[in-house]
């Protein structure tokens, strides 16, 4: 099945998965697409975060569906004072 992957800046691709994936495979291919390791990508689909352990099956995402994948910020930008 195909998935559409959106990160947070913006950018959009296409990913090729089996039905029978977990999300957790997905975090695997957008991290190395990403040089990001994948624990430390949230997946969120219809306004809720996807476990890692369901499948996209489980996840009810039909072909096509875009996910938002949050990639962490880079290690460069200041984080914001407290």
């Amino acid at each position: 099945m195909i998935v559409f992957v959106r990160y947070n800046l913006g950018e959009q691709v296409p990913l090729e998965l089996q039905e029978e994936a977990r999300v957790s495979d997905l975090k695997e291919a957008v991290g190395t697409q990403q040089g990001v390791r994948p624990e430390l990508l949230r997946v969120l689909f219809a306004g809720r975060e996807l476990r890692s352990t369901s499948t996209l099956q489980e996840s009810d995402l039909p072909e096509q569906s875009t996910v938002h994948v949050v990639l962490p910020p880079s290690d460069s930008s200041p984080s914001p004072p407290f």
